[in-house]
């Protein structure tokens, strides 16, 4: 089945064009900077800065987080889709990358669960929970971890 997509025509175009590549990178970089954009604003928030946004707001902000994952999503399937059996049986830092980034979506959803549940005590209290701190704490590390991965790709 890898052989298979790496043989499509879409796969081919981006391997061998002059811009397949270069356009699905691009649209994966500025997908990323949504995702981590958007992880570090509510991350912040969640740690007690930017003070004047409110909790309530951070459910959809990080609803929006959901179009850059989408871009990601359509994007990173194209580059893997180019060389998917190198990236399966050669490339730990591949599987290391997908394991951050899959981790990472799941927290995007829970936390994302947790402020719809849990924002308006926040805005009574003034603070967030020790879970909000600890979701912005985690979701920093994993995001961190997926983004170092997704470079070393290229290199290792």
């Amino acid at each position: 089945m890898l052989s298979w997509l790496e043989s499509t025509p879409y796969a081919e175009w981006i391997q061998i064009s002059l811009y397949g590549w270069a356009i699905n990178l691009t649209f994966h970089a500025l997908g990323t900077a949504t995702v981590i954009g958007i992880i570090i604003v509510t991350g912040l928030r969640l740690l007690g800065l930017f003070q004047p946004l409110p909790y309530t707001l951070l459910y959809k902000l990080l609803g929006l987080a959901w179009f850059g994952v989408a871009i990601n999503v359509f994007t990173g399937f194209s580059l893997f889709m180019s060389n998917a059996t190198h990236y399966v049986f050669d490339d730990i830092t591949f599987i290391i990358k997908m394991t951050f980034v899959i981790s990472g979506i799941t927290t995007i959803w829970y936390t994302r669960k947790v402020i719809k549940r849990d924002a308006v005590a926040w805005e009574a209290t003034g603070t967030a929970s020790s879970l909000g701190v600890k979701l912005a704490i985690g979701s920093f590390a994993i995001w961190t971890c997926a983004l170092i991965a997704g470079r070393l790709v290229a290199y290792l």
